[in-house]
């Protein structure tokens, strides 16, 4: 599961797949929730919308990825991603065996410290 994750998560950075409603809605869970990093609440339309609205692919490295089982189906993943001087933390949750859904993304801005490790 940790490489299939791995790859879920760095397809929300490619347009081909944010672009899709059709991708996005099978993804995201019916109950997602998302803490981005301002702090705000967003749910799934939300989050929808914002990622249907992106005009290209981000430019975004991901570091530092673990990917743990919380349980028959339940998959942790934390990751370190950075984007020029912009340093996150971010942590995810997936549910799910055959389709993965995400349920629940954070981000969380953080100083960058030390050389992370690139997945």
């Amino acid at each position: 599961m940790h490489d299939i994750l791995l790859a879920r998560e760095k397809q929300f950075f490619v347009r081909v797949y944010t672009s899709d409603r059709s991708w996005l809605e099978t993804v995201l869970h019916r109950d997602f929730l998302e803490c981005g990093s301002s702090g705000r609440l967003f749910g799934r339309e939300d989050t929808i919308q914002s990622l249907l609205a992106l005009t290209g692919d981000r430019d975004i490295t991901i570091y530092n990825y673990r990917c743990s089982a919380l349980g028959p189906g339940c998959w942790l993943v934390n990751y370190m991603t950075g984007m020029g001087e912009d340093w996150y933390y971010r942590t995810s949750i997936w549910v799910g065996q055959a389709a993965p859904q995400l349920r629940f993304h954070q981000a969380s801005r953080l100083v960058k410290r030390g050389m992370p490790t690139t997945y």
